[in-house]
C-alpha cells in the first residue's frame, strides 16, 4: 500500500522521532525532538523530512549539530554520540531499507488491545 500522508494535521512518519525524548532540561523538564527543534527555531516536521531527505552520514551530522547548539539539556561527548544514534534510529527509512514497515502507534494499540482481549478471556477461563 502506498503511503499517503494526512493532509488534516502534520506527517505522522516522522511522530516516532519527534516524540523521542531528548533528555531533561535544567529545570527538569523532559525535552523531546519537537521541543528542542522549536527552541531552537526550526520547523520540525520540516527538520525531519530534510534530515531523512540526507540520508544517515549528513543527518548524523546535522543532528550532532543541532545538539550542540542546544544547552538546554547537557549533553557532552560519548553521551551526545549515544543520543544521536538512538534518535536517528526514530528517523523513517534513515539506514534502513525504505520497503521495511515500521510498527506504528495504531499497531501496537492493537497488539496491547488483543493481548488484554486474552487475558482477559483466559481469567473467565481460569475462574470457571
Amino acid at each position: 500500500m502506498a503511503y499517503v500522508p494526512n493532509r488534516l494535521r502534520h506527517d505522522p512518519q516522522y511522530d516516532l522521532f519527534l516524540q523521542a525524548l531528548v533528555g531533561d532540561d535544567i529545570r527538569g523538564t523532559s525535552v523531546t525532538v519537537l521541543s528542542m527543534l522549536a527552541r531552537l527555531g526550526y520547523d520540525p516536521w520540516k527538520e525531519a523530512s530534510a534530515l531523512t531527505q540526507l540520508g544517515e552520514p549528513a543527518a548524523r551530522r546535522r543532528l550532532e549539530a543541532l545538539l550542540a547548539r542546544f544547552t538546554d539539556v547537557p549533553l557532552f561527548g560519548p553521551a551526545r554520540s549515544m543520543a544521536v544514534s538512538r534518535l536517528i534510529a526514530f528517523l523513517p527509512r534513515v539506514g534502513k531499507d525504505a520497503s521495511t514497515p515500521r510498527p506504528t502507534a495504531t499497531s501496537i494499540y492493537w497488539l496491547v488491545g488483543i493481548g488484554l482481549l486474552l487475558a482477559y478471556v483466559g481469567l473467565q477461563a481460569h475462574d470457571n
